[in-house]
């Protein structure tokens, strides 16, 4: 009997803690459908995603019997499909990078010519293009400019692969997403997958956390292994890092071509300085190649934060001028308020010495014309310039003093004056001297002393300069 009893309540129990589990199922299931956008919100959300990468696309790709292929993505391709950029909305090309016309040359034999002329790569098994290209450098020499003027010439779809959309923290998720950005380019083929500092995401073995060795494993699965797709032929990676030694040698085997982006020479920082200044007033005096030689050291990022503290300074300059004009003007316009009370009071004393006068003639001499006016906020007594006998309503109205409408007029110009500073032609930058990029200079740092040839241990602080200057223009 005992026994009997204990075995029904442990199946009592039992079926207690499978109705909990349930009921907490469904609750969960609620939540989360509570919590996210509906059924039918979501398929509109995929639907105008879907509209946007067939834009992004451009010209349909074709089936076998002629008609257009519908593109179809799934749900974590239409995840990662923010990151994708069309050609279109791409305003660099290699015309407007100075100082790389060698690496340029190397890109367009390499990756244009199999987009513009394929017929060219069917005749050989051996042409073909590269699977990944490695872009390496000190900070700030163009590597991104170079990767998006590769996908702006070549008119191919661009994907910056955003190393933060990869982590997640659902176990799988980030091998799905990896897959993901892979498929994805294959269906926008001919793209370029573009992973900016990729020694932060595919670091040597060793330095790396469990999750992004996962990731690692998927990602290069999928760009030459075993689960690399034959439509992916078409996908090229684009790497750029500033620490090519920190990057994990299958990586770097899957990235033949390597390009090292260095710091300028002077006549790719004279290419930089014109491509920066080809629209900028510049003084007689200024010698973009005397320039380049005074910039040693500088990066094209350099070059650019440079001429724009130079332009800084002329505009400073304006902004001073101008701030002195209009305290300038300011001030002569209390003079002349203060010139003008002094004349109403004296108007004002004149007037009533004659009232005095009037009322000491007989009353047959006196006259019933007003021999006041109000005139800039004081009573004025406005007389005759030849007897100084009072005028009329309607003359006083029509000629005022003399003594008072000069100083208005003043006034009233000097106003003038002051709205053309603000808005008139002489709101005018000057043009650039020499003198404002050898000032600049004192303010932007070259690379070469900032992060070329630095090392420092893990963990302590990084050198910084020597000397810094608390007032950048003096």
């Amino acid at each position: 009997m005992v026994s009997e009893a204990l075995a029904a309540v442990v199946d009592v129990a039992a079926l207690g803690l499978v109705a909990i589990l349930c009921a907490q199922y469904v609750f969960n299931r609620y939540i989360e459908r509570g919590s996210l956008p509906t059924a039918s919100n979501k398929s509109n959300v995929n639907e105008k995603r879907l509209r946007l990468i067939e834009k992004l696309r451009g010209k349909p790709r074709l089936g076998p019997d002629g008609k257009p292929l519908k593109l179809t993505l799934r749900e974590h391709e239409l995840e990662v499909a923010s990151d994708v950029i069309s050609p279109s909305e791409i305003d660099v090309t290699f015309a407007d990078i100075g100082g790389l016309q060698d690496i340029a040359r190397q890109l367009q034999r390499h990756v244009l010519l199999p987009v513009t002329h394929p017929e060219l790569f069917r005749q050989s098994k051996l042409l073909r293009p590269p699977k990944g290209i490695l872009l390496h450098g000190p900070p700030g020499t163009g590597k991104t400019l170079l990767a998006r003027a590769i996908a702006k010439e070549a008119s191919v779809t661009f994907i910056a692969l955003n190393p933060a959309r990869l982590l997640s923290k659902w176990f799988g998720e980030s091998n799905k997403l990896a897959m993901a950005y892979f498929t994805l380019a294959a269906k926008l083929s001919p793209s370029i997958l573009f992973i900016d500092e990729i020694d932060c995401l595919f670091r040597s073995r060793g330095h790396e956390h469990e999750a992004t060795a996962m990731i690692k494993s998927q990602f290069l699965s999928l760009w030459d292994g075993l689960l690399t797709a034959p439509a992916s032929q078409h996908v090229i990676v684009v790497a750029a890092t500033n620490k090519p030694a920190d990057v994990d040698p299958a990586v770097l085997r899957r990235l033949p071509l390597s390009f090292q982006v260095d710091l300028p020479t002077a006549a790719g920082r004279e290419d930089v300085l014109r491509l920066l200044l080809r629209d900028e007033p510049l003084a007689a005096g200024v010698d973009l190649r005397a320039l380049a030689a005074a910039t040693d050291g500088y990066s094209g990022s350099d070059l650019d934060q440079l001429c724009k503290t130079a332009a800084m300074r002329a505009l400073d300059e304006l902004l001073a001028a101008d701030a002195a004009d209009a305290e300038a003007a300011a001030a002569e316009a209390t003079q002349a308020d203060a010139r003008l009370e002094v004349r109403h009071q004296a108007s004002s004393s004149r007037a009533e010495g004659q009232s005095v006068a009037d009322r000491r003639l007989p009353s047959e001499t006196q006259t019933n014309t007003p021999c006041g006016a109000s005139y800039g906020g004081g009573a004025v007594c406005l007389l005759s310039p030849a007897a100084g006998a009072p005028l009329s309503a309607q003359d006083g109205a029509a000629a005022p003093n003399e003594a008072v409408e000069p100083l208005m007029c003043s006034v009233r110009r000097g106003a003038s004056e002051a709205g053309e500073r603000v808005t008139g032609p002489r709101l005018q930058l000057r043009p650039l001297t020499l003198d404002d990029f050898l000032r600049a200079r004192d303010v932007v740092r070259p690379t070469r002393g900032r992060f070329v040839g630095v090392h420092h241990e893990v963990g302590a602080a990084a050198p910084l300069a020597s000397t810094f200057d608390e007032d950048l223009y003096d």
